[in-house]
């Protein structure tokens, strides 16, 4: 007897393969799909398990000289005599059998030891989402089989930190830089908004782009609305006295959008940041598109900004995936301030909570965005 395995495209394949080797006499003792390690779930193949006694298969006629035809005879049927301790052929098919079913079983061990389903399913998970696969197999080292989405959760909030949203407490200044288009005046205006009208707080409104068209015009039609002073700083030096001469409680500063490899025009925007803090307390906004890859979000952020800036994701409304928000967070370890999620004022604004893009990684639907908190 001889017992083989078979492995096809499809189970027609592997029968023809079994069929050919074997005879029309084998027995399939299983079949189904191949049970490959997990790392290769994107193949698959069938296989069959036949076993054949060779013994009774008829051996091919030899070859005999060109004679005359002999009449043929009957002859009498001639069966093999079993021995003592032969097993009968039912018996020994139901052996192999239950043989292939322990073995079925070892492999499975085998499989789930070597790579616990919490860690492949949490890779996939957060590279579906847009996360780079060297980040996504550092963030599922190590998860639990069971309850590995809950683990998952707390390990991103722990690493992403509370929001941090501007304080009031004392007078600050915020300068808002990002890149060209990331919705830096909107997100001004909103938090002007917010300030204003419902922390009441005194709201200066301080505009720097003076290249992009119309730019001025847009943030002083926002302060107009707002009933918030604005003025127009043709150069960094204008900016610091500006912040010195100020009363009031918090001062937002908007920056012209620049390439992040223009020295030059960087130079310039770093340079206002320095006259932003020369009265006392203050942070620097990072504003980034949700809609940019993380490694160009990277790139921005580090440019434009000094360490340690709080971050602004903007236009979460739309993105398709928060990974690449997820991975700049992370790999940046800044604290999230805001994110917004739409063009209204003061409406699509909200505080930067870690929680809401770990709901989206978790469940692929994004939040809904509220008002301002903190």
């Amino acid at each position: 007897m001889i017992v083989k395995r078979f492995v096809g495209d499809n189970a027609e394949g592997a029968l023809r393969q079994a069929k050919t080797e074997l005879g029309e006499e084998a027995i399939i003792l299983s079949s189904g799909p191949t049970r490959d390690v997990w790392w290769r779930f994107w193949q698959r193949r069938y296989q069959v398990l036949v076993a054949a006694d060779l013994k009774e298969r008829a051996a091919p006629p030899a070859p005999r000289p060109r004679t005359a035809a002999p009449i043929p005879m009957a002859r009498p049927e001639v069966r093999p005599t079993p021995r003592p301790g032969d097993a009968p052929w039912s018996e020994m098919v139901g052996l192999l059998q239950s043989l292939d079913r322990r073995l079925k079983r070892l492999e499975e061990v085998d499989a789930e030891a070597a790579a616990p389903p919490g860690h492949g399913a949490a890779e996939a998970l957060l590279m579906t989402a847009g996360v780079s696969e060297g980040l996504a197999v550092q963030l599922a080292e190590g998860l639990p089989r069971d309850g590995w989405r809950q683990t998952l959760q707390a390990r991103l909030l722990e690493r992403l930190g509370p929001p941090q949203p501007v304080s009031l407490k004392q007078p600050i200044v915020l300068t808002a830089v990002g890149p060209t288009g990331s919705g830096k005046t909107t997100t001004l205006a909103k938090l002007a908004a917010h300030f204003a009208l419902v922390q009441r707080r005194q709201v200066l409104l301080v505009t720097t782009d003076t290249y992009r068209v119309a730019a001025a015009e847009q943030l002083r039609t926002f302060a107009a609305i707002l009933s918030v002073p604005l003025e127009v700083a043709l150069r960094p030096q204008e900016v610091e006295g500006l912040v010195a001469r100020s009363t009031h409680d918090v001062v937002l500063i908007d920056t012209a959008g620049r390439s992040p490899f223009h020295e030059l025009h960087l130079a310039e925007i770093h340079s206002v940041i320095r006259a932003a803090a020369s009265r006392g307390p203050s942070e620097v906004l990072a504003v980034l598109p949700a809609t940019m890859r993380a490694d160009e979000m990277l790139l921005a952020a580090r440019r434009f900004a000094p360490e340690g800036a709080k971050i602004c994701f903007t236009k979460l409304d739309e993105a398709e995936r928060p990974g690449a928000m997820l991975e700049a967070a992370l790999s940046l370890g800044w604290p999230l301030a805001y994110m917004t999620d739409g063009q209204s004022v003061p409406e699509d604004i909200d505080a930067g909570d870690p929680a809401r893009l770990v709901d989206w990684l978790l469940n692929p639907d994004p939040v809904a965005g509220g008002e301002v908190r903190g």
